[in-house]
């Protein structure tokens, strides 16, 4: 049990001590056109097809955003600035969020970036005997 303890220690050791220069720095993030963010991301530039987006919506699943009218929308903070929170907008609005262009016909509409809830999995194992102890295994 004790070497169990020293384990999980060293590994959250390790964590924080890999996260923290990274987080304390003064980082801006480009997720490629269509990738991928994390609800609570900081410091992002977006990418589009013209000049930086305006805003950005979010349809309903099965909507077609250049007919529907939007479900959410979430005006842009400029470039190095967008912060993918509050979690109320996003974390129940996953998926493509796009810049619409209704002023010309047929309608544009272009993902700009794909918002994604933030997950872990986390397994423990023994490292005398190898054990999977995830879930009170190992007893």
């Amino acid at each position: 049990m004790k070497t169990l303890r020293i384990v999980l220690m060293a590994i959250l050791i390790i964590g924080v001590a890999g996260i923290t220069p990274a987080a304390a720095a003064d980082l801006t993030v480009v997720p490629p056109q269509a990738g991928v963010v994390l609800v609570g991301e900081e410091g992002l530039t977006f990418t589009g097809p013209d000049a930086y987006p305006a805003g950005l919506m979010w349809f309903a699943p099965g909507d077609d955003p250049r007919i529907a009218s939007p479900s959410a929308s979430y005006t842009t903070q400029g470039p190095g600035n967008e912060v993918i929170s509050p979690p109320s907008t996003f974390q129940t609005r996953t998926g493509y969020w796009y810049e619409v262009d209704w002023t010309v016909n047929p309608a544009t509409a272009t993902a700009i970036i794909n918002v994604q809830m933030p997950a872990i999995d986390v397994k423990v194992f023994n490292a005398n005997t190898g054990e999977d102890l995830t879930n009170g295994g190992g007893n």
